[in-house]
């Protein structure tokens, strides 16, 4: 059963170009279903187009999927590569995404997860990013 949760997310990319760090914090929501956490909400860019993102989380992996504003489906599992399809109003992009660690530490009322991963784009390092994902069930 869902469950109302505040989000709190923390980002970090790093590329040639300089650091970048986004913080965003939301309401959502946070249930358990068949062993694996998921995490729902929403979230609106500057031109007010609607992205509908959900997490699922278990012990050794991470599957983002936002649809809407951007579509993104992303999976991150310690020490795999694996593909990630970004579709944009110019068209869809693919890239790489090699999960350098994860750590899962949800539970009934909530919790924190962490990710580190690179970014490639064409076999080559684009980017580094962080990602910090805590959750407070209300």
């Amino acid at each position: 059963m869902k469950s109302k949760a505040y989000i709190a997310i923390k980002g970090t990319q790093k590329s040639e170009g300089g650091k970048n760090v986004i913080d965003f914090r939301t309401d959502g929501e946070f249930e358990i279903k068949n062993g694996a956490y998921f995490i729902y909400y929403d979230e609106t860019d500057e031109s007010n187009k609607k992205t509908e993102t959900v997490i699922r989380a278990t012990a050794d992996s991470l599957s983002l999927k936002r649809v809407g504003g951007v579509s993104e489906t992303m999976m991150l599992r310690k020490n795999e590569r694996h593909m990630m399809q970004l579709g944009t109003e110019a068209g869809d992009l693919v890239f790489g995404v090699n999960t350098k660690d994860l750590s899962c530490r949800l539970g009934e009322k909530g919790g924190k997860i962490t990710v580190k991963y690179d970014l490639e784009y064409n076999s080559s390092l684009m980017s580094e990013h962080g990602l910090s994902i805590t959750v407070t069930k209300r």
